[in-house]
């Protein structure tokens, strides 16, 4: 009787196990669409602030914008 119920807690912890990683991968999945999303989003306000704006628009805030969203990737 001991074995089975040693066998049955060994079963449940690896199945707990199981489900807590795959919850994890999917919060990766949910943040990397997110990011996927942003990115997408700040080139096209670049591309709308540039027809606006013309050539001379200050390039500084798209480079921070960029750096902001390379650092969340790499944290992943």
């Amino acid at each position: 009787m001991q074995r089975y119920r040693a066998m049955l807690l060994m079963y449940r912890d690896q199945s707990k196990a199981i489900e807590a990683r795959h919850q994890e991968e999917v919060n990766k999945v949910r943040i990397e669409a997110k990011l996927e999303f942003l990115e997408e989003f700040l080139e096209e306000c670049e591309e709308d602030e540039r027809v606006r704006a013309g050539p001379c628009r200050s390039q500084a805030s798209s480079c921070s914008d960029s750096a902001v969203l390379r650092s969340l990737r790499s944290d992943l």
